[in-house]
């Protein structure tokens, strides 16, 4: 059985090798991944994972992520990643936050630090 950190690694390695196939494996088949300050709509099951990182982030020249720090809760995994491909002006930083069902990923929330958070949360 594969702990959420081992397949969150699989994870990272697959995204930088822009394997999508090996990438893909990685996630749920009803995967949803969301950015938090909800500037783009989710991205919602496999197919579309495999459109958007197949078609488009994986056809970027020179992409690489890599993680400063890891924080790991049960089945979720923090994530302080740094992501630069050709031509981008500067580096981007995120902090991801994984949830991790049934040694797949399930859910992925994105934080950008420069962007403010409106997802409502009840008080």
């Amino acid at each position: 059985m594969r702990s959420p950190a081992s397949v969150i690694e699989a994870q990272l390695e697959a995204y930088n090798r822009r394997d999508i196939d090996a990438f893909a494996a990685t996630y749920a088949p009803d995967v949803r991944i969301m950015d938090i300050d909800e500037s783009r709509p989710p991205l919602v099951g496999i197919e579309a994972l495999r459109e958007v990182f197949g078609q488009k982030t994986f056809a970027k020249a020179g992409l690489n992520a890599e993680i400063r720090s890891r924080m790991v809760v049960g089945n979720k995994i923090v994530d302080h990643e740094i992501t630069t491909w050709d031509g981008i002006p500067e580096p981007l930083e995120s902090l991801v936050v994984y949830e991790v069902v049934n040694e797949l990923i399930k859910n992925v929330w994105f934080f950008k630090p420069t962007q403010p958070t409106t997802t409502k949360t009840e008080a």
